[in-house]
């Protein structure tokens, strides 16, 4: 179908401009819909609950129970890798054959998360946006270092990807504090009868360190 509208445009691009117009409209949305993976959808109620226990669990547990203060970036964008990274991820937490379905991306993740005392959202990825804080360097003990760390990194969290089935769901995690200092991991989590359960696994799914 995509050769068919490509020779259409030729075919037409004289005598039709707004044909020509209409006919490159439906190839974006072609484009859109065979991308499955990369397509922004709207997330309905009952995924935005929960993406929001999801995002929360993982960031209470980064935090170790919100003890640290953490500076996470304030949106959850479309993840642009091909999702064989979560496969391989769902191969190793026992789902071989696992099929992809939807992914949800978020703009604002303060309105979908709400507030919790331990995370500080900012607008920029920016490190210089941080401001002045303690440096690991002046800090005296090992708390203070630890929180020196933090306050000097911010915290990305990708959209959230779930299987067709709706039982399976990961995203990305980094923490960057600099050109070279980073962090970062796949997050996954399963459905249980008990409702979602972050998987310690998935941390050495996708595991990088700079």
């Amino acid at each position: 179908p995509m050769v068919i509208l490509h020779m259409g445009v030729h075919a037409n691009l004289k005598a039709s401009p707004l044909l020509v117009l209409i006919v490159l409209a439906a190839m974006v949305l072609l484009t859109t819909s065979c991308s499955g993976h990369y397509t922004r959808t709207p997330a309905p109620q009952s995924v935005e609950r929960d993406a929001a226990y999801m995002y929360s669990a993982f960031l209470d547990s980064w935090s170790e129970g919100g003890k640290y203060t953490v500076n996470v970036y304030k949106a959850a964008q479309l993840r642009t890798q091909d999702p064989g990274d979560f496969t391989e991820c769902a191969q190793k937490l026992g789902e071989p054959a696992t099929q992809w379905g939807e992914s949800y991306s978020f703009r604002n993740l303060r309105s979908v998360i709400g507030e919790l005392p331990y995370v500080r959202f900012i607008r920029s990825t920016d490190l210089r946006a941080l401001g002045r804080e303690r440096s690991a360097a002046e800090a005296a003990t090992k708390t203070e270092i630890i929180q020196a760390g933090f306050a000097h990194s911010v915290v990305t969290l990708s959209a959230i990807t779930f299987n067709k089935q709706r039982t399976l769901a990961m995203f990305d995690f980094s923490s960057v504090c600099g050109g070279l200092c980073g962090y970062g991991h796949v997050v996954a989590f399963k459905r249980t009868p008990n409702g979602w359960v972050l998987q310690k696994k998935s941390e050495a799914c996708g595991a990088w360190m700079s």
